[in-house]
């Protein structure tokens, strides 16, 4: 027992002999988060990753490598990868979630959707 509490004040001695730090940070005049403008491009259902890219180099020719302040625009492509009909499925899905539930898991509708009929 007297060797726990021998121990305990000598961890306590030890923490009170180091000096105390500052919690707060020190005032600097530079701002060290990094800021760009980035054009960033996801790509539809179905494109090939050089069709995504061939549109992202479309953009840039639109609206150039500079902003009217002379800042640079970087451009990247967000590709995602297409699974062809399962992403056309899942579009599907999500637009009849869309409706207020309205149209919810009526698949039969897509086979009409994908001929350009239904007024729905």
């Amino acid at each position: 027992m007297r060797s726990t509490i021998a121990a305990i004040t000598s961890v306590f001695l030890l923490l009170n002999s180091v000096p105390a730090r500052s919690q707060s940070a020190p005032a600097t005049s530079t701002n060290v988060c990094k800021t760009e403008t980035v054009f960033a491009f996801f790509n539809g259902v179905k494109t090939s990753r050089l069709q995504a890219r061939n549109l992202l180099d479309v953009f840039e020719q639109i609206h150039g490598t500079t902003l009217p302040n002379n800042e640079s625009i970087r451009y990247e492509l967000m590709y995602n990868t297409s699974n062809d009909f399962e992403d056309f499925v899942e579009t599907f899905e999500q637009r009849m979630r869309e409706q207020n539930g309205l149209l919810g898991d009526r698949f039969e509708l897509f086979f009409e959707a994908m001929n350009g009929g239904g007024d729905w």
